[in-house]
């Protein structure tokens, strides 16, 4: 009964999402072809009475025809529902929580069936994963047009205030932040999560001795360690802003900051003069 049940879930699945339902990008015939494919192979497997062999995925794409980023209609469907699903996991992550960004959670958000999400990730973890690099890569293009435009150090302060306003608004760092949560108890994420805050503590530290070039603070504040110190005291902002529902003590250590970093401006200068 139990693998009949099995059987009956899988087609299911297959039923779900009907052609022409959910967000674009994220009907995919030939998936569902190697979902269905599967199920009677799965049915002829019990009629047999045959318990010693398996499908291989492989198999199921050569059957289908391979696997291709580019289906008959000639829509990137495979690309789009990949973004599509790395968009609802997000979104997840954001308004969910790790806890709740699960795989019916994003293909919810996606507009796509779940069995996707296996298909192109291969796990949600995965899929985790591949939406954290997307908002690093969003939000790190963001601080370094940050950096860019500023002038000073009392300008990189200013505009660190603005993004982190901004970041609180529309919950960027959060998913970092909720990945960070669940590494602690996930072990196979931890390595993974970690190594992908490496960059923005490099970017951090780079930013810095640009910025304290000549100033007498670069002698008291090496630019790893203050780096470091930066990241972490960021990440906490963002989790007790969000815990306690309230940014302005935050808010206020970026204006105290400011001030500081202007004395630092002005001795600066008149190093060079």
């Amino acid at each position: 009964m139990r693998t009949w049940s099995a059987v009956a879930r899988v087609g299911d699945r297959v039923s779900q999402d009907p052609p022409g339902s959910g967000a674009a990008g994220c009907a995919e015939p030939q998936f569902r072809g190697q979902v269905l494919l599967a199920t009677v192979l799965t049915v002829a497997k019990i009629l047999s009475g045959c318990s010693n062999w398996s499908i291989s995925k492989e198999w199921l794409v050569a059957k289908a025809g391979g696997k291709r980023s580019v289906d008959p209609s000639g829509n990137s469907g495979s690309a789009e529902t990949r973004a599509s699903l790395i968009e609802g996991a997000v979104a997840a992550l954001r308004e969910k929580g790790f806890a709740g960004a699960s795989a019916r959670e994003i293909a919810r958000l996606a507009g796509c069936n779940q069995a996707l999400i296996f298909y192109h990730f291969g796990s949600v973890a995965k899929l985790h994963l591949a939406a954290l690099d997307a908002v690093s890569a969003a939000r790190n293009a963001r601080y370094q047009a940050m950096v860019d435009d500023s002038k000073n150090l009392g300008d990189l302060v200013q505009a660190a205030r603005s993004v982190f306003d901004e970041d609180l608004n529309e919950g960027h760092v959060t998913v970092l932040v909720e990945m960070i949560a669940a590494a602690q108890f996930t072990p196979e994420l931890r390595p993974e999560v970690a190594a992908r805050i490496g960059p923005w503590r490099t970017f951090a530290a780079n930013s810095i001795r640009e910025e304290l070039a000549g100033s007498p603070a670069a002698r008291l504040l090496p630019p790893d360690e203050l780096a470091h110190a930066i990241v972490a005291l960021y990440l906490g902002l963002e989790m007790l802003a969000n815990l306690e529902g309230e940014r302005e003590p935050a808010l206020a250590l970026f204006d105290r900051a400011r001030k500081v970093a202007s004395v630092l401006d002005v001795f600066k200068r008149k190093k060079k003069t």
